[in-house]
């Protein structure tokens, strides 16, 4: 009867610890593919911004073409199309160092930063953008190539840009 007994004891113990190690790899695996859920949804929300930040910009360019034969000057139509709220001197100070160095404070006024409600207004509603989640910041370039350069303060791991991030999926 003992020895029945000594035998009954190991196999449970064999079968706890089976289930244990089931336990320890299926939380490692849930973490990290919550961890890349996460990333995902940053990306997706920085892509967003991005697309409809350079709609807007496309939008100036064209009616850019219409300065010369009307009264419209290049300030008045940033003023009517693009979206954002210019960003301050002082706000910049705010940000961490390594977001300070992807602006350049000498074009400052090519900056933006967005709010959650215009983000909402532009139809990005699972974006949030303030203090807590890091400022959505757009970089609208009006060269002979318009683009749009989109920057969070608060980032993922270190990285503040599209491209950055786009670096640690590979």
């Amino acid at each position: 009867m003992k020895s029945q007994a000594g035998k009954t004891f190991i196999k449970l113990m064999i079968a706890i610890i089976i289930i244990a190690i089931i336990v320890i790899v299926g939380i490692y695996y849930s973490k990290n593919m919550i961890q890349k859920t996460q990333l995902q949804d940053f990306k997706t929300n920085m892509l967003l911004i991005q697309v409809k930040a350079k709609e807007v910009l496309e939008q100036v360019s064209f009616e850019k073409n219409k300065i010369n034969n009307n009264d419209i000057t290049l300030e008045t139509l940033k003023e009517q199309y693009l979206v954002g709220t210019p960003l301050t001197s002082e706000m910049l100070e705010s940000f961490p160092q390594q977001v300070k160095e992807l602006i350049n404070s000498e074009n400052l006024s090519e900056y933006y930063y967005f709010t959650t409600e215009q983000l909402n207004e532009l139809g990005i509603n699972n974006a949030k953008s303030d203090g807590e989640d890091g400022y959505y910041i757009v970089r609208y370039i009006m060269d002979t190539d318009a683009s749009v350069e989109v920057i969070n303060t608060k980032g993922y791991e270190g990285k503040y840009t599209i491209e950055q991030i786009e670096l640690l999926e590979n």
